[in-house]
């Protein structure tokens, strides 16, 4: 596949929808510009094409996967952990995934496993202030 249309796909997205773009790691955008790219191969000269296709593809996954995988999430703390809703809706972040992993039998990795998220997804979960 053409990574020159690939990365002027991403570049049209995030031109065109900053604000949805940034739910997204950039290998996120990439993954969903091949995938358009190869539905609509008749169209892979048609960049307005293909980035309205993204958009309403990525709009589609913010609104369900992204509140399914919350809804996911709350309902484990919940109902698994048994936290009542006041205590899971003054949790951090952090505080979620390392409740979440302790559940799962996994205790004292949770720096590791976001550091290796992030480093995964070129993505800053959480900012080092020390730095």
């Amino acid at each position: 596949m053409n990574t020159v249309k690939i990365k002027a796909l991403v570049k049209s997205i995030k031109r065109e929808r900053l604000d949805l773009a940034e739910h997204f790691s950039e290998h996120a955008l990439t993954e969903i510009a091949k995938d358009k790219i190869a539905e609509y191969p008749r169209f892979s000269d048609n960049i307005g094409f293909l980035t309205v296709k993204c958009i309403a593809s990525m709009e589609n996954q913010l609104n369900t996967t992204h509140k399914d995988q919350k809804e996911f999430l709350q309902n484990c703390l919940e109902c698994d952990c048994e936290y009542p809703l006041e205590v899971i809706a003054k949790m951090t972040p952090r505080q979620k995934i390392n409740n979440y992993l302790i559940w799962n039998g996994i205790e004292g990795f949770t720096d590791d496993i976001l550091d290796a998220v992030s480093a995964a997804y070129g993505i800053i979960l959480e900012p080092d202030l020390n730095r």
